[in-house]
């Protein structure tokens, strides 16, 4: 059974509903769908444990603007912004996808990635 908070604070949401995927922390971040995500919350984790983690990622696939980090213990729940966030807010997976393919096809660079996002959501 899942317990709904008593809050509908969109992060809690996120961690509760949100697709659930492990991932390796580094010093550069954690990577989900080829956007990288860092925060300072992230950088003080991985320094008091070590050079790399496992952690659970919960991801809103209707918007890749953050993610939610939960630590393997799940003491703490890390709210994580895109490094990209202007190009991620409101991206879907599908169309980060669909990008992804367009970006690897033709090696174009992230500003090209804003205008397909752009042409994909219009």
């Amino acid at each position: 059974m899942i317990k709904i908070p008593k809050s509908n604070h969109p992060a809690k949401l996120d961690s509760i509903f949100g697709r659930s995927e492990q991932r390796l922390l580094t010093f550069k971040g954690i990577y989900v769908y080829g956007l990288r995500y860092n925060s300072q919350e992230l950088t003080s984790l991985l320094s008091r444990r070590s050079d790399k983690i496992r952690v659970e990622v919960r991801i809103n696939e209707t918007d890749l603007g953050h993610i939610i980090v939960l630590p393997m213990d799940k003491t703490q729940m890390i709210k994580v912004p895109a490094l990209l966030f202007d190009y991620a807010k409101g991206l879907t997976i599908k169309q980060q996808l669909s990008s992804l393919k367009l970006f690897r096809e033709l090696k174009f660079n992230p500003a090209i990635l804003l205008k397909a996002k752009l042409d994909i959501s219009n």
